[in-house]
């Protein structure tokens, strides 16, 4: 059988081990690979060549794998939206301020800002269990401090309650409360600056441009997106992306 000290040490490793795999947020910033406009549930060619395909993620399961997280729950409907301007094909222009949700009763939504969405995100369920997360971290940290400190005092032969006091402190601030307060001070601003690469203000779409952005709104139900574009002509066009793809 190992020595006390021994087991004393595993344990802890152990601890320290779940401790940090549960601290960690309930948002995550991914890579998010696209691929032909043509694929996606909604699909349309504007006049001219630019091919336009987009997917509204309103189920939980599509925010998951995009996001990490369900950002239903955080009142956010993100919807992905995949350009491909073949050669040959004029330069385009999209405006993120003319960029709108129309619901059925015709008003209009404009496009959430980063700041915006990270707001959404910060102030629900999404943020409370991200601090859940780092509760646990931080518990852990302490209780595993407090198992160290513990196997060390009585393997010295020192009093085991100081060395546990010692060590829960000391597990306290390194496994958790130090970096919580520093992480949930920038959780927000991670968050905004994720969004803030993934979405755009301006896009100019020149011949052979190939990219995937997102854009976000309040939940809601909607009819569809509208989106203005404008060619190198001076050309104008309003694109329409409907919610629900044609015949359903």
């Amino acid at each position: 059988m190992l020595p006390k000290i021994h087991r004393y040490i595993i344990l802890t490793a152990i601890l320290c081990i779940y401790g940090c795999s549960s601290y960690q947020s309930s948002y995550q910033s991914k890579a998010i690979p696209f691929s032909s406009p043509t694929t996606y549930p909604i699909y349309q060619m504007v006049r001219g060549g630019l091919e336009i395909g987009s997917h509204f993620l309103i189920t939980s399961e599509d925010n998951k794998k995009d996001f990490g997280a369900d950002l239903t729950r955080a009142n956010l409907l993100p919807v992905e939206v995949i350009f491909s301007n073949p050669m040959g094909s004029p330069t385009y222009t999209i405006d993120r301020t003319q960029i709108f949700a129309v619901d059925y009763a015709e008003n209009y939504w404009k496009v959430l800002e980063p700041g915006e969405v990270a707001d959404h995100i910060s102030h629900s369920t999404i943020a409370q269990q991200y601090a859940k997360n780092i509760a646990i971290g931080t518990g852990v940290g302490a209780g595993a401090g407090g198992a160290m400190g513990t196997a060390l005092g009585t393997a010295l032969g020192r009093n085991p309650m100081k060395g546990a006091l010692r060590g829960a402190i000391a597990g306290g601030l390194g496994g958790g409360v130090a970096g919580a307060l520093k992480d949930t001070s920038k959780y927000r601003d991670k968050i905004a600056e994720d969004i803030g690469w993934k979405t755009f203000s301006s896009l100019e779409l020149t011949p052979g441009y190939k990219i995937n952005k997102f854009i976000f709104f309040p939940q809601g139900s909607y009819k569809y997106i509208e989106m203005q574009i404008r060619d190198s002509s001076g050309l104008i066009q309003k694109v329409y992306i409907y919610a629900t793809p044609p015949g359903e």
